[in-house]
């Protein structure tokens, strides 16, 4: 059976294999935006999005910190450069830092993910193994056992035995 999340957007459960949108609200990030300002999880709904023309990929702001650092690069040719005051609005960067932000939450993004598959495999290595252990285990006890009283037939039945008794305790842990 599937891992479960929650979607960041309806609290609906979503399978971790179906990580493309929720079936239930049809976000495209279940799992949430990552903002760019500040590295915290939001959801799609409530994120500034921010495109650029240099850029193929959306990036992705708390209102506030989309103040804090797009807003300063962005200034009205209209208006005064004189009266603008870069420090007062926060810290600013520039395309390349932007960019640099952005390549860093990749790698981010990519190191969390190979995480993320290395835990499942692992947890699909031990239950894995858990099952091969108790089927070996209950297939010589009910051999034994079985082989004794039935014969050969003894051997199938034990078989058979093993294989639901362990299908029923693995369905526990």
């Amino acid at each position: 059976m599937p891992e479960l999340l929650r979607c960041i957007e309806c609290s609906a459960p979503v399978s971790l294999d179906d990580d493309r949108e929720c079936p239930h609200c049809h976000t495209e990030y279940p799992r949430g935006v990552v903002c760019l300002g500040c590295f915290e999880t939001l959801k799609q709904s409530e994120a500034v999005k921010h495109q650029t023309s240099s850029s193929h990929s959306a990036k992705y702001f708390h209102a506030s910190c989309y103040h804090k650092v797009i807003q300063p690069q962005i200034v009205d040719p209209g208006s005064s450069r004189e009266n603008f005051d870069p420090h007062s609005t926060g810290k600013v960067y520039d395309q390349k830092s932007l960019d640099e932000l952005v390549r860093a939450d990749a790698k981010r993004a990519h190191k969390e993910d190979r995480r993320k598959r290395a835990e499942r495999r692992a947890k699909v290595i031990s239950k894995t193994l858990r099952f091969l252990l108790l089927g070996t285990i209950g297939f010589i006890f009910w051999g034994v056992i079985l082989s004794l009283m039935f014969g050969e037939i003894g051997l199938v039945i034990a078989f058979v035995v093993t294989v639901l008794l362990t299908v029923e305790i693995m369905k526990e842990m």
